[in-house]
């Protein structure tokens, strides 16, 4: 099955972070999603997270690099695409582009 990257939009913005007096603070996020394409289907993936009040996001440093080689691969027509399944792509991406 092939899955392709057909856009990422983001909500960028200044948020609160932290829990607690000691780690309480701010920091811009730029909350992107990433939309996929895969048999004709488009879905919307959030590619960040809060956890205990810090702020994750996919780390995707080229944007058309990995659309490229997104395209270029294949996956088992059970995929089941989701954010596990994109913070797992990007990971296994910047794996196999570190030295560029």
């Amino acid at each position: 099955m092939k899955i392709k990257l057909i856009d990422v939009e983001t909500e960028p913005g200044e948020f609160e972070t932290g829990t607690c007096e000691l780690c309480f603070g701010s920091m811009w996020c730029e909350n992107p999603t990433y939309i996929f394409e895969s048999n004709g289907k488009q879905v919307e993936i959030e590619g960040y997270g809060w956890s205990w009040g810090d702020y994750e996001e996919v780390e995707i440093d080229n944007i058309i690099s990995f659309a490229a080689w997104l395209n270029q691969q294949e996956f088992p027509d059970d995929t089941k695409i989701d954010d596990y399944w994109l913070w797992e792509v990007a990971s296994r991406y910047s794996d196999e582009n570190e030295s560029d």
